[in-house]
């Protein structure tokens, strides 16, 4: 079985655990090497998946602090392009400028940003399973330049 073969076994495989351990690894393998953060497809990918992941361990509020803007703006950028228009406009929702040297003294952000946080924290537990969906596509529509570099 070659890589293509197992590639669309793993991510396609009913057991959602094992979707998800792909994509892990498929996270660690990305952010192992910087050139390929660089690719739009790969920092979409890396932007969701963290913005996903941190919202369930400790809220987004999190993940926009320390995120840079213009990598989650990238990202809304590749998505709304590759038609992921709902998934972009709460990704950028609370994309705000959190280094801010106006609110490094004493983290007094606008309350409006941490409604917006909570909103988006609520949202990505309704729709979960579609971002964990979008994130597989992903990794299925560009499975050739992936295995290349496995």
């Amino acid at each position: 079985m070659d890589y293509h073969e197992q590639f669309d076994l793993l991510l396609t495989s009913a057991d959602s655990s094992a979707v998800f351990a792909a994509q892990a690894d498929f996270f660690r393998l990305f952010y192992a090497h910087p050139e390929m953060r660089e690719v739009p497809f790969v920092n979409a990918f890396l932007i969701v998946s963290g913005w996903l992941g941190t919202s369930f361990r400790s809220g987004v509020w999190t993940f926009y602090e320390a995120t840079p803007q213009q990598d989650t703006a990238q990202a809304v950028r590749y998505l709304n392009a590759s038609g992921a228009a709902a998934l972009a406009e709460m990704l950028q929702k609370g994309n705000h400028d959190y280094q801010d040297p106006q609110y490094q003294a004493d983290f007094d952000y606008p309350e409006e940003w941490i409604t917006e946080s909570e909103e988006i924290d609520r949202w990505i537990v309704v729709h979960e399973q579609e971002i964990m969906q979008h994130l597989t596509d992903e990794l299925l529509a560009h499975r050739q330049q992936i295995t290349e570099w496995l």
